[in-house]
Parts: C-alpha cells; sequence; structure tokens
C-alpha cells in the first residue's frame, strides 16, 4: 500500500494528524534516504505501527491477492516481461486503490497530516539533516496534494512508467506501454468497486490487531 492508502487507513482508525503522518512515514523516508521512523516517539510512532499492521493485512488480504492475481495472469497473455509484469501487478493495483480511496474530506486528512510534520517539534528526534529532507518532502507532497492520486488510468500507467525507471529489470519497455494501459483500463473500475469492502476490512483487521492485548503498541 502506497502512503497515501496509508494514510486513509489510518485515518479510519485514528484520525489523529501526528498518527496519520506516523503512519505514511515508512514510505517517505524510503523516498529521501532517510532512516527517521527509527526516531520518532509518541503518536508517530503509534503510527508507525499503524503502517506495518496495515501492511501486513493489506498484503496477506484476499482482495489484493485476487487482484493482483487477475493482472498477472491478463500480463501473461499479453507481450510484457515477468519482471515488468509482476511489478505492474503488485504497484499497479495499490496506485488504481489509491485513487479509489481518495475523497475530498481524506484528501483534506492527508493534508493535515502533512501540515504536522512542518511543526516544530513533529519530528524533534530525528537527525538534523534528515528531518530537513522529509521537510522539504512534506512541502511538495502538500503543494502537489491535488495530485496525489492518478484520476485515470492513463495516470496509472504514467506513474508505473516513472516508478520503474529507475529499475533496468523492471522498466517497462515502449512496447509494453499499451499493454500495461489495456491492463489498467480493464482493472480500474473492478478495484474501484472492491474499494469501499477492501477499506472496510483493512480497518477491521488493523483495529483489531490494534486491540490484542499482546502487541507492543506505542500509547497514545
Amino acid at each position: 500500500m502506497n502512503f497515501f492508502g496509508h494514510s486513509v487507513v489510518a485515518g479510519q482508525v485514528e484520525a489523529v494528524p501526528s498518527v496519520v503522518l506516523g503512519a505514511m512515514l515508512p514510505d517517505l523516508e524510503c523516498m529521501v534516504g532517510s532512516t527517521a521512523s527509527r526516531f520518532v516517539t509518541g503518536p508517530l510512532r503509534r503510527g508507525v505501527w499503524l503502517h506495518h499492521a496495515t501492511d501486513r493485512a493489506f498484503h496477506d488480504g484476499p482482495q489484493f491477492l485476487a487482484h493482483q492475481e487477475a493482472a498477472r495472469s491478463l500480463l501473461a497473455t499479453l507481450p510484457v516481461r515477468r519482471g515488468p509484469r509482476r511489478a505492474v501487478a503488485h504497484v499497479g493495483v495499490e496506485l488504481i486503490l489509491d485513487s479509489a480511496l481518495n475523497t475530498p474530506s481524506r484528501l483534506e486528512r492527508y493534508v493535515s497530516a502533512l501540515e504536522v510534520g512542518l511543526q516544530g517539534a513533529a519530528l524533534r528526534g530525528v537527525p538534523f539533516l534528515e528531518r530537513l529532507q522529509l521537510r522539504s518532502l512534506l512541502k511538495t507532497l502538500g503543494r502537489r496534494a491535488a495530485y496525489v492520486t492518478p484520476c485515470a488510468p492513463s495516470g496509472v500507467v504514467e506513474r508505473l512508467d516513472g516508478a520503474l525507471w529507475a529499475r533496468p529489470a523492471l522498466r517497462l519497455s515502449a512496447s509494453e506501454l499499451p499493454y500495461v494501459q489495456a491492463w489498467a483500463d480493464q482493472a480500474w473500475q473492478p478495484i474501484h468497486s472492491d474499494s469501499r469492502s477492501w477499506l472496510s476490512d483493512l480497518t477491521e483487521a488493523v483495529a483489531s490487531a490494534l486491540a490484542a492485548p499482546e502487541r507492543d503498541i506505542p500509547s497514545k
């Protein structure tokens, strides 16, 4: 699940901006080569815990596995190499789900979480240079908030092309792009149709994990 999806799930479980920011942090730190989640405490640390609980529930969940397998099966019938095919089936499903989950209220919650990270004490404890990098990223994401998710299947393909470009084994060739577009066109509506129940199941799974007494969960 991508960082916007994490903001949505965290907001369903605990609609606290700092918790929502923490739930995005493991993804955001990867974007700038940071290890910030090792240093945060309190609500941010709780959000980091929610991130990992969400990833476990998401990647083991029947909806993700079904849509991923559908993507792999379709792309296997088309001239798309195995590496890109598997990457598209994973990341592409996540991108379409992000789009399906994007509503005005959830986008507002996402922006509020980004703004928390720009406040003076929010990332206290994170090494100085890493804190500067993260704050720069948060500012950029805030400016581009209206475009955080693709608004059409063509946008999914553009983002996949950009995301995979730096990895030669996964990079999409020009000849493969039309076939990935065909998959995105076909997968868009089924994923959108499943998104409401998918989010409900994810929220329930994460809330159950949060309630488990044996878990080492940061306090509020």
